[in-house]
């Protein structure tokens, strides 16, 4: 099995953990809550010369109250983009996932019936074309600011998300040293 799975494992499985951890604590006080959300990916820059738009999947735990004016959310996402050279030699033409665990802080810009919210995060992820083309960079850094809205309707509720992120390698982009970004457009639920 390849390096970078068995990370992803262990990395998903915290991840399971701490979900577990959050959902047997009292959730009726809404001192967190869960999320799901999907969507699609737009390659932005390098990224979009080699690839095309895909789906994008993500879920996560948000801690805090949603009365707060910060909140921090560490949720775990997959993207995949479509290639315009599936039978390349080179990642930069095939299809390519991207998967990633992120912290980010929501910041609440205003709260009505609707509250909207900046996103601003930062974590670890990993990209990978189909057929064995190596990446050598193996876990990377990535960064997301973005914009959101979201409603609570009773013990649910829905969101809708916008958030540019960059991945600091040139891994699947058509030349080096040009850094690799997408364009993450969600709606989801949370509970």
């Amino acid at each position: 099995m390849p390096k970078y799975r068995t990370v992803f494992q262990l990395q998903l499985i915290a991840l399971v953990a701490l979900l577990s951890i959050v959902t047997s604590r009292s959730l009726a006080g809404q001192v967190a809550s869960i999320e799901t959300s999907a969507g699609i990916t737009i390659p932005s820059g390098p990224l979009g010369r080699g690839h095309g738009a895909g789906p994008l999947v993500r879920a996560g735990v948000v801690l805090g109250r949603p009365s707060y004016a910060v909140r921090v959310r560490l949720d775990y996402e997959s993207a995949w983009m479509s290639g315009d050279e599936p039978e390349s030699s080179y990642a930069s033409g095939r299809d390519l996932r991207i998967e990633s665990i992120v912290g980010s802080g929501l910041i609440k810009v205003w709260d009505r019936r609707v509250t909207g919210y900046v996103i601003l995060g930062g974590g670890v992820a990993r990209m990978h074309a189909p057929r064995d083309v190596r990446n050598p960079y193996g876990s990377i850094f990535t960064a997301r600011a973005g914009v959101g809205v979201r409603r609570w309707l009773g013990r649910f509720g829905w969101q809708v998300e916008m958030a540019p992120s960059l991945v600091f390698s040139d891994y699947a982009t058509p030349a080096d040293f040009e850094l690799a970004s997408f364009n993450a457009m969600t709606a989801g639920i949370f509970f």
